[in-house]
């Protein structure tokens, strides 16, 4: 039982603290709801008898926010460190607790602070940046997706009228990729250490963005570093907290947080530092930064490919997760109230708008699985609005976009201008440009004189201009690109004040870059070698091919031409088949290559999987065959879905190592699994029964999914054997309530290897049967059996 007496000492530290620093009383509300938030932890940790002076002391500092003497306390007295860290979850998760812990230990820093700064309010800077946080975080940052409203041209859009929560999946151990939790957005900030992993578009920057807002109380101080920013810089800094404290307005505050714990530090794009030897010198500089720190709050964003490289050791990891149904749905809804909020009103015209898109991508399942990615839904959804015909295909997506943004150049130019208004010829300028940066910027922005440079030389050679004609128009297309938002736009100013500019968002760069990448191979201008094994260029490289395969009969044959190429290039580390995975992931973008060529792809793949060792008897192998797998994921959500489904299904019964593979198959395997379930194999069973055990591990509390699975169980209940029955049984010791589904439960009940698991598992399952075979051995006559 909880102890009581303990409870009411906390509750009314809160009380007296409220009191004492803000002169008010805590309402009864709030009373009641901090302490169901401090009995459901106490209960969760087991935690029945509390010392009260412990107690007090404990509450009063988790309230002021010390940190570091909190965690003092809890290892001085074994208290879990994950029981205070619930309870701060709680308090800033609950919106009225939160303003009142906020208000407090607002009172905190401007006592702590006044002192380590000078000749500055630290009142004002507090709100100053406040202020910051609120402007640079707080709207939708994609400018040139914000959609043209008549008589007020490109508006802001509220990042909260826009965002829609995303949804993570956790991983195991990092090394095997399996399924083991999914956790809101918000839930991120139960953890100390976050690596947050996700394709292209995905909202990872989004995420960290709306982060920074949601903590514009400054409950923690967020600190938001763009990695390639750094990674430039890095020479001049001495390391990631020298560069931090650079900051000549906020540095002396992040050097405080980052001191006393109270930082929140987002660090945006791992994948962006294009030296893979300098990304890896940047990830132990993070590691470093996090082990001097420790006491903060630590968020790094990357894409998935390349990120293995330079793998961050000791923090949770998770993936972002595609949109569903009912998060395009609400985007749709959102997108167009925005934009009735900022026009005329109109909410009824918004609903209709809103679900005229939502039939537009449902329609297509082609639109639909490109919907599932949160930029190319803000790209569908700024082409719906300005009236055009939403593509099929990712590449083709990107190619109205494209044109799209750069419409208002094109059309502000008057009849009588004789040069750039066309924009295909600002197409042919800024791929190039495109190219460069992407070469040689990992910030993703290039100087004012080397872009004037640049624009001007290839003016003259790509376009045939006179030079004084060039620098002319490149004088006006850099006042258009200050005055208006589109593709590409001014970001910023350097050191001496001249302007930065840049692509809107990184998948523009590299789509644009892709259109280079195929003119210099079509003129032999570039080594594939130097790209293909580059994570960094894999997007390009895809792009690149879909592109191709988008001009009919004679694309099919170039794009056919181009993965031809890719698949004889020499790799020193053959056994990764890094050629034929590309080729894969180039399939999944719906690329339509010759017919012999996708069977050569496709059947290489999983000759690839099957004739890898055995699972744990390589750990090389162990990451390869995850990583063929997340190609054949994306192969299920591409054109070829039914051929791969179908070569899955077949070659279950003919390989063992096949059946690990029905595991991305979901519900669509669940023929092929009670097949399997009746064999007399063991070898395939005991895969069978492992599995499936990870597959229904990864569905959390989703009972009716599982329960579609208890004739597959129900089959293996009747199979005697360890292996089958350990798993069976830390399932239902997992989700009991699957038992009452089941047929066969007593055969496991009854069985010697039940009880065998259940003495070296010490089980104890929430049924009391389930606890009877552990009675029975330890009541047993044999005194070694006890």
């Amino acid at each position: 039982m909880i102890d009581q007496v303990a409870l009411g000492i906390i509750t009314s530290v809160l009380s007296n603290v409220i009191y004492d620093l803000l002169g008010k009383k805590v309402g009864k509300n709030e009373v009641s709801r901090f302490r169901k938030i401090v009995e459901k932890t106490l209960e969760k940790y087991e935690i029945k008898k509390l010392d009260e002076d412990v107690v007090k002391e404990l509450f009063e500092n988790l309230i002021l926010g010390n940190r570091e003497v909190v965690y003092g306390i809890v290892e001085r007295e074994g208290i879990p460190r994950g029981f205070v860290d619930e309870i701060e979850n709680g308090l800033m998760l609950d919106e009225k607790l939160r303003s009142l812990i906020v208000e407090i230990r607002k009172i905190r820093l401007l006592e702590e602070i006044r002192d380590i700064l000078v000749d500055v309010k630290p009142e004002k800077l507090l709100e100053d940046y406040s202020n910051f946080l609120s402007d640079r975080f707080g709207y939708l940052d994609l400018k040139g997706f914000s959609p043209r409203i008549p008589k007020k041209g490109i508006v802001k859009i509220p990042l909260d009228d826009l965002f829609i929560p995303l949804r993570l999946r956790g991983e195991d151990n990092g090394r095997t990729g399996f399924k083991e939790r999914r956790v809101g957005f918000e839930e991120l900030l139960k953890f100390d250490r976050c690596v947050v992993l996700g394709d292209p578009g995905s909202g990872k920057t989004t995420l960290l963005r709306r982060l920074a807002y949601l903590n514009r109380d400054l409950a923690l101080i967020p600190i938001y570093i763009r990695i390639s920013e750094y990674s430039e810089k890095r020479s001049k800094s001495k390391d990631l907290f020298g560069f931090v404290k650079s900051d000549s307005k906020y540095g002396k505050l992040f050097e405080w947080a980052l001191k006393n714990g109270r930082a929140l530090v987002l660090l945006d794009g791992l994948d962006e530092v294009i030296d893979t030897s300098i990304r890896m010198k940047v990830a132990d500089d993070i590691r470093n930064f996090v082990s001097s720190f420790s006491n903060n709050k630590f968020i790094v964003t990357s894409r998935i490919v390349g990120y293995e490289v330079v793998r961050l050791i000791g923090f949770n990891h998770f993936v972002v997760e595609p949109f569903g149904e009912e998060e395009i749905g609400n985007f749709a809804k959102k997108w167009y109230r925005a934009i009735a909020e900022i026009s005329d009103k109109d909410f009824w015209e918004a609903e209709k708008n809103a679900q005229n898109l939502i039939d537009a991508i449902f329609r297509n399942e082609s639109i639909r699985r490109l919907a599932t990615n949160p930029l190319l839904l803000t790209i569908i959804a700024l082409i719906h609005h300005r009236g055009k015909r939403l593509p099929n295909r990712r590449v083709e997506l990107y190619q109205v976009c494209v044109e799209t943004l750069l419409e208002s150049w094109v059309l502000q130019r008057l009849p009588s201008e004789d040069y750039l208004k066309d924009k295909d010829e600002l197409i042919e300028i800024l791929s190039p440009i495109a190219f460069h940066i992407h070469s040689t910027c990992p910030s993703g922005l290039i100087g004012e004189d080397t872009f004037t440079n640049k624009m001007v030389e290839l003016m003259v050679k790509r376009l045939g201009y006179d030079v004084k004609i060039a620098k002319k128009e490149v004088k006006e297309f850099k006042k258009y690109l200050e005055e208006e938002s589109g593709l590409f736009l001014e970001k910023g100013r350097d050191e001496n004040l001249k302007s930065l500019y840049g692509f809107l968002h990184l998948s523009f760069q590299e789509y644009l870059a892709s259109l280079e990448f195929i003119r210099m191979w079509k003129e032999g201008e570039l080594k594939l070698e130097n790209y293909v094994f580059d994570p960094r260029w894999i997007e390009i490289v895809r792009l690149a091919v879909a592109e191709l395969g988008t001009h009919g009969n004679y694309g099919r044959i170039e794009a056919s031409r181009f993965v031809g190429d890719i698949l004889t290039v020499e790799d020193e580390f053959e056994d990764a088949k890094r050629p034929l995975i590309l080729a894969g992931y180039i399939l999944s973008d719906d690329v339509r290559l010759k017919p012999e060529l996708e069977r050569k792809i496709i059947d290489g793949l999983f000759e690839a999987y099957l004739s890898a060792p055995h699972f744990a008897e390589d750990l090389f192998y162990d990451g390869f065959r995850v990583t063929v797998q997340r190609v054949f994921e994306e192969l299920l959500n591409s054109e070829k879905r039914d051929i791969v489904t179908k070569k899955i299904k077949e070659l279950a019964f003919r390989n063992v190592k096949a059946i690990r593979l029905l595991d991305i198959l979901g519900l669509e395997a669940l023929d092929v699994l009670i097949k399997l379930s009746k064999s007399s194999d063991l070898g395939v069973l005991r895969t069978l029964t492992w599995t499936l055990f990870l597959h229904l591990l990864g569905r959390g509390v989703n009972y009716d999914y599982i329960v579609e699975f208890s004739d597959v169980i129900d089959n293996l209940l009747l199979k005697d054997d360890f292996i089958v029955v350990s798993y069976l049984s830390e399932l239902l010791n997992i989700q009991p309530k699957l038992s009452e589904h089941l047929k066969n439960l007593n055969r496991l009940l009854s069985s010697e290897n039940f009880k065998k698991f259940s003495l070296l598992k010490h089980a104890s399952f929430t049924k009391p049967e389930f606890a009877k075979p552990l009675d029975e051995l330890v009541r047993d006559e044999n005194p070694r059996i006890r």
